[in-house]
């Protein structure tokens, strides 16, 4: 038992020089700055850290932080002008992280005149969102004010549950008036910075009521501020999208029999409003030519009652070629001035359509008209091989047109000297036009390549171009001198955009041996 007893002192003995840790002694401030002196420990433990919290002068907490082991912290971040703040301070120890007794400082109040400080960036917005910028570790409490007749009128206030939030939500604001809000970034009860936002106007509201004139169910009535667009009702498929004919568009009113559409991307609600559905037979747009310029005839009414216009262009056979839609609504355009769209020798029709609110497209087509002037295939300007490791041919690009493009590689057969196909890039239809081509194959500089590559519009080939590539066969102008009689040998072969041209008493050869002029 004498020996049991033993056992248990010095078990309590031990575990009280552990746990035992002092408390900080000397705590006062210099200046925002609190310091503090830690007895020594006389066991074999070690401090871990310190633990400080600030409070205001009437209690309220407003910090809490955790450090590394230190003997002084400033506060001065934390610290308003004016106010009055105590600090408590404890110490813990390792192993165990047992903390010591806290510590509670002197008092002590910040030099300087009690102000309140602006919170920057404080708005509202219709949806009673009230935002402000970053103000670090501060609760914020928000009023959300009408103005009546001269005064503000509180509303609501609610306060943040975190001190990092940078926003609070009311309920969306709808009924007419004028409204802002005031937030307030707290210490306690203590506000330490304010800001006001801009003042809110919410507009009268009107009813919008949709009569489908017996074509379909009336849609759902619908409200919205003054001065607002107005939705677009939902209406059913075969309404919109073209589901029955390429004939019709659809469009509202403001009388029952459409002489007044509502134009929903430009009209704004000024009073409660009826709008009347109406679904009609497009007049003819009767597309004709100016010249180059394409024209066509519309109504006030269509005008108003479309969305945006479409212009397509075509070749002879009706190959498109090239379009201008989703503009505003107008009676011509001039490709020609803008893109110089038409070669000459060709012929061009064009379509003249319109898009509703639906995007129910009608469209009207032109009589063809013939460009001035003989058709000409343009050559393509400095064709080169870009990349031999890829095949990669550019040029310089004509213009910012759509083309079709066909280009196809051709390698010399050095058995047969005939030129074999190896590879063809076909866009099948319209696409911008690239000034170059690729075809993802390497070039070997001790073959002869011949590359051709051809631009269309529809089926009228506008640009061509063709270059040579690699080591010219020898034979070939070998073939040709003995042909004409002629031993004479070979003066220099040189390059001249994208060929292996031959130099031979005065004159100049390709490696064909044909005689360029």
């Amino acid at each position: 038992m004498r020996k049991l007893l033993l056992s248990l002192a010095m078990i309590a003995s031990y575990a009280t020089a552990i746990w035992a840790v002092p408390a900080p002694v000397n705590v006062h401030w210099d200046n925002d700055t609190l310091r503090w002196e830690l007895p020594e420990l006389t066991n074999d433990s070690v401090y871990g850290g310190i633990h400080l919290t600030l409070f205001t002068k009437s209690g309220d907490q407003i910090s809490a932080i955790g450090t590394s082991v230190k003997t002084s912290y400033d506060f001065s971040s934390n610290f308003y002008k004016g106010r009055t703040y105590y600090a408590k301070v404890s110490a813990y120890a390792k192993p165990g992280d047992i903390y010591s007794a806290e510590v509670v400082s002197p008092e002590y109040t910040v030099p300087g005149v009690r102000d309140t400080l602006v919170l920057p960036d404080v708005a509202l917005n219709n949806n009673g969102k009230v935002q402000w910028g970053y103000i670090g570790y501060l609760f914020v409490r928000a009023t959300l004010q009408k103005k009546i007749g001269d005064e503000w009128t509180d509303i609501a206030t609610r306060k943040t549950t975190n001190g990092w939030n940078q926003s609070i939500s009311f309920d969306a604001i709808t009924t007419p008036g004028t409204y802002r809000a005031v937030a307030e970034a707290l210490q306690g009860e203590d506000v330490v910075m304010r800001g006001i936002s801009d003042e809110l106007l919410i507009e009268e509201t009107f009813t919008v009521t949709f009569n489908a004139q017996t074509l379909f169910e009336n849609p759902e009535a619908t409200t919205a501020p003054k001065k607002s667009k107005i939705t677009l009702p939902a209406v059913p498929d075969e309404y919109k999208n073209q589901s029955i004919d390429n004939t019709h568009i659809f469009y509202w009113s403001t009388d029952a029999e459409g002489n007044t559409p509502w134009k929903f991307d430009k009209d704004s609600l000024m009073q409660n409003t009826t709008l009347y559905a109406q679904w009609i037979e497009c007049p003819a747009l009767n597309p004709v030519w100016d010249g180059k310029i394409c024209r066509w005839t519309m109504t006030e009414k269509l005008k108003a009652a479309s969305k945006e216009r479409v212009v397509n262009v075509y070749t002879e056979n009706d190959n498109y070629i090239f379009g201008s839609g989703g503009q505003s609504i107008k009676d011509n355009k001039d490709f020609d001035s803008e893109y110089s769209l038409f070669f000459p020798g060709r012929k061009y029709s064009f379509s003249a359509g319109v898009r509703d609110y639906y995007y129910n497209e009608v469209a009207f087509k032109s009589e063809l008209m013939t460009v001035e002037g003989e058709a000409a295939v343009l050559p393509l300007q400095n064709m080169q091989v870009g990349r031999a490791s890829t095949a990669k041919v550019i040029w310089d690009q004509p213009i910012n047109l759509t083309y079709k493009r066909l280009c196809n590689l051709y390698q010399r057969n050095k058995t047969t000297q005939e030129w074999d196909n190896i590879a063809t890039i076909e866009d099948p239809s319209s696409t911008w036009a690239n000034n170059y081509v690729e075809f993802n194959r390497s070039l070997d500089d001790q073959e002869y390549y011949r590359i051709v590559c051809q631009l269309y519009q529809g089926e009228y080939l506008i640009y061509e171009g063709e270059l040579f590539y690699g080591t010219s066969p020898v034979t070939s102008i070998e073939n040709m001198d003995s042909e004409a009689g002629n031993p004479s040998p070979v003066t220099h072969k040189f390059l001249r955009d994208g060929q292996i041209l031959i130099e031979r008493d005065g004159k100049i050869y390709n490696a064909q041996g044909v005689e360029m002029r």
